[in-house]
């Protein structure tokens, strides 16, 4: 399993949401294409789950990785989702040579899902 990004000091301190007593909202498919203020691009769809939790926040989290993250706005968990891939994926990258098989093997599935986006600079 991945490791994740927290988007709250609770999630830091907890891990990700109880989702058992969460409600699902819907299921988000993100396109191939570049991923908005990233140097990155999305290489194949992406579902990822939208639910909502006890405590009125909206999760959006995705089982391939492992990633997730929380907000109060459901635009604000799709950009906070799109930040927690990215630096999961630039995390795994810079680890590279020391990663272990099952983390090597993560690496994998997310250059299965995104690529860097050639001569390309993050917008602000």
């Amino acid at each position: 399993m991945a490791t994740v990004t927290a988007s709250s000091p609770e999630e830091k301190r907890n891990g990700p949401p109880d989702r058992r007593g969460s409600r699902l909202v819907g299921v988000l498919t993100l396109l191939p294409g570049p991923l908005p203020g990233t140097v990155y691009s999305l290489k194949q769809p992406m579902s990822v789950h939208l639910q909502m939790d006890l405590g009125g926040r909206y999760v959006i989290s995705d089982a391939t990785t492992g990633a997730f993250t929380s907000s109060d706005h459901q635009f604000g968990a799709l950009t906070g989702f799109v930040g927690a891939l990215v630096e999961e994926f630039e995390f795994l990258l810079s680890h590279e040579p020391s990663l272990s098989p099952a983390m090597m093997s993560e690496l994998e599935r997310f250059r299965t899902l995104m690529e860097r986006i050639p001569h390309s600079h993050a917008l602000p």
